[in-house]
């Protein structure tokens, strides 16, 4: 027959394995929620130099408002990147060598979005893009939600090309999206007849600038 003192120290030794394990449940919760995600953002959220993802609902709506103004039987090359960053305005640019289209698209208050202007062009015979290289492929005027003039960039970025950023005379740094090799950047005013043109400038991986156009 075990000894009271026995059971009783046996007990005890439960009691406090089971304690530290809470306490080992414990801080695992609070660090599980220690971490929290990145902030989401909303299109409707005031413009900003630093453009952010959409979410996928509102990335289709817009794409195929894009598309639904190009018409039904025109043939686009692929999508290569979308620029949003607030103002209820989306850029949709398509690019595949010197072949390319975009269009800028507002969204309205019922969340369906218009296409407020864009174009399409084709180049024969364009050279590759350079290692290190940034290519405006022009620049556009265009409305954005509220009836505000705005101008927005598409070009082609070379593969060492990490972040692209254009630096508007008398106006803010805008980072622009990258993607696919393309870039595409909008920002309020019209800059498309300023005197002195934009800057677009080049970083690799690094953040050391390695190409400059405009």
């Amino acid at each position: 027959m075990m000894h009271p003192w026995a059971m009783a120290g046996r007990t005890i030794l439960r009691v406090i394995l089971a304690l530290a394990l809470a306490a080992t449940v414990s801080v695992a919760c609070d660090d599980s929620e220690a971490v929290t995600p990145s902030p989401s953002h909303d299109l409707a959220e005031p413009w900003q130099a630093v453009p952010f993802d959409l979410d996928p609902a509102t990335l289709a709506a817009a794409v195929a408002a894009c598309r639904d103004v190009m018409g039904p039987g025109q043939v686009l090359p692929p999508l290569v990147v979308v620029d949003a960053r607030g103002g209820n305005t989306v850029i949709v640019a398509y690019g595949l060598g010197g072949n390319t289209a975009d269009c800028s698209v507002v969204r309205d208050g019922s969340g369906r979005f218009t296409s407020m202007g864009g174009s399409a062009g084709s180049s024969i015979g364009e050279p590759p893009i350079g290692q290190g290289e940034v290519k405006s492929r022009g620049m556009s005027t265009t409305s954005v939600a509220g009836g505000i003039q705005a101008t927005y960039v598409v070009g082609r970025a070379g593969p060492a090309i990490a972040a692209v950023e254009v630096v508007i005379p008398g106006g803010p740094r805008v980072r622009a999206s990258l993607a696919n090799g393309w870039f595409a950047a909008w920002w309020p005013g019209d800059f498309v007849n300023k005197p002195q043109p934009i800057t677009i400038n080049g970083y690799d991986g690094s953040g050391s600038l390695i190409g400059s156009g405009s």
